[in-house]
């Protein structure tokens, strides 16, 4: 997680908020330090509204 936020420029606790959020909505998964992607087409939707 801390390694995430590095790359995208934030604080390693506003990252794990987030890693959190896509968690409930169903859009991620974790296991142990392994991330996965549950949603691709949702994940990407909501990229692009940035």
């Amino acid at each position: 997680r801390e390694d995430i936020a590095n790359v995208v420029g934030t604080a390693t606790e506003s990252c794990i908020r987030i890693i959190s959020e896509f968690k409930k909505k169903g859009l991620l998964k974790s296991s142990g330090k392994k991330l996965g992607i549950l949603d691709e087409k949702k994940l990407k939707d909501l990229a692009e509204g940035f």
